[in-house]
């Protein structure tokens, strides 16, 4: 799916779209939601954990 048919799907501008694909904007709960449902997988699915700190400071 090409970014723009994911911002046309979400309701979005491409350029809104592009702005959450760089991490300007973050991805809101409900818009991961129904990427799931588009893609028909888990939002789990689309997480990644961050990178665990070396230090718990």
């Amino acid at each position: 799916m090409l970014q723009q048919d994911l911002a046309m799907a979400l309701g979005r501008s491409r350029s809104a779209n592009s702005a959450r694909y760089t991490g300007q904007v973050p991805w809101s709960l409900d818009e991961i939601g129904r990427i799931a449902v588009l893609y028909g997988c888990r939002v789990s699915d689309l997480l990644t954990e961050a990178p665990l700190s070396r230090s718990p400071w």
